[in-house]
């Protein structure tokens, strides 16, 4: 939701609101894909990269809330990262996993190696969710056996300009502006 709040012009937001309380079903045989192999993925990432004490699945339905102390609307501020990697008690990055339905979605981003603009702002969110400076963007495909892996790192302009979106969102869902 936070790519289409950053796209969207402000007359659209009721619509993406009301979308995002119905529209979740009809990517379901796309999601069960992903969500059969994401496990896969996350292992083979681990196995490349053993810096990382853990690399932790969230459980089921379980989010990261943030709280900025400057804005009151964060209390349903929230996201579930697919994995959270972590270094001693403390998450220092983190994993977002696509295992794309479509090989070719697949095959396009191992080739060009840069974030799909599609999940920018997913994984810019879980960035700022978690506090941390980079986030990890991998696409795996189990028919190729192949994961394609980039590094995103914090863009202070886009994170800002992010936020300051987001909050802008929050006060019109919640009918303050």
């Amino acid at each position: 939701m936070v790519r289409e709040i950053m796209r969207a012009p402000r007359s659209s937001w009721s619509k993406i609101w009301e979308r995002s309380l119905t529209d979740q079903q009809w990517r379901k045989p796309a999601t069960d894909w992903g969500h059969e192999h994401e496990p896969a993925a996350a292992a083979e990432f681990w196995a490349r990269h053993p810096e990382y004490d853990e690399v932790r699945c969230l459980g089921d339905g379980e989010l990261v809330e943030w709280r900025d102390p400057r804005h009151e609307l964060w209390g349903f501020a929230a996201g579930s990262p697919d994995r959270v990697l972590v270094r001693g008690d403390a998450i220092v990055a983190g994993l977002e996993i696509k295992c794309p339905f479509k090989q070719e979605n697949h095959i396009l981003f191992a080739m060009m190696r840069d974030i799909p603009e599609v999940h920018e702002w997913q994984t810019r969110w879980y960035m700022e969710l978690c506090g941390v400076p980079y986030w990890w963007f991998a696409s795996y495909d189990p028919r190729l056996g192949s994961l394609a892996e980039v590094r995103v790192v914090r863009d202070h302009a886009k994170h800002k300009a992010m936020i300051d979106r987001v909050i802008d969102f929050k006060r019109y869902v919640c009918g303050e502006s």
